[in-house]
């Protein structure tokens, strides 16, 4: 045992022990994540939810250790748009499946003015993997923290108007598609 833990007050030892431990047993599950989910092309198309959870949200694994998502069922299903296997891919259905992708035109062109105005790479300088969380509230990552309410604030308005014409558009698609 540490000496840490083994000097830590004995009301304090289990999370004194947690804390010795989260570095090596974090390093070990990237460690494991990068060898299941080796580098791929900024623009590559992932196979399933937890290979673009992870082309995603890589580098954020290194600060938060349980945000892997481990849903990977999605190889046999397809896009009832497109007829891609793209059935959980969030990239897709926001802004590659010609079906939907339309609806984040509005959206995408405050976006746009908005990373323009606040000094931000352009919008179209960005990955796939880089805009799908800007679209979803993520502020950007190189905008300075100081800044993410205001950018919240001038954003979610916008976001939540798309979210609920995509659902709406969602929603009535599958119910034309459905035998009378």
């Amino acid at each position: 045992m540490p000496m840490s833990v083994t000097l830590a007050k004995s009301g304090n030892r289990g999370k004194s022990y947690t804390t010795y431990l989260k570095p090596l047993v974090k390093a070990e599950w990237i460690r494991q994540l990068t060898a299941a989910h080796p580098p791929q092309l900024p623009n590559a198309t992932p196979t399933g939810r937890t290979q673009a959870h992870f082309m995603r949200h890589g580098y954020s694994l290194y600060n938060n250790l349980y945000k892997i998502s481990q849903r990977v069922t999605y190889d046999k299903k397809k896009c009832s748009y497109c007829d891609q296997q793209a059935i959980g891919n969030e990239i897709h259905i926001l802004l590659q499946c010609p079906g939907t992708k339309h609806i984040a035109n509005d959206l995408v062109a405050t976006l746009t003015t908005l990373l323009t105005r606040s000094h931000q790479p352009t919008w179209n300088s960005l990955t796939l993997y880089q805009q799908t969380p800007i679209m979803l509230a993520d502020p950007p990552t190189t905008l300075p923290k100081k800044f993410h309410q205001t950018w919240l604030h001038a954003t979610l308005p916008h976001i939540l108007t798309y979210i609920v014409a995509l659902q709406t558009h969602l929603y009535n698609i599958t119910h034309a598609l459905l035998p009378s």
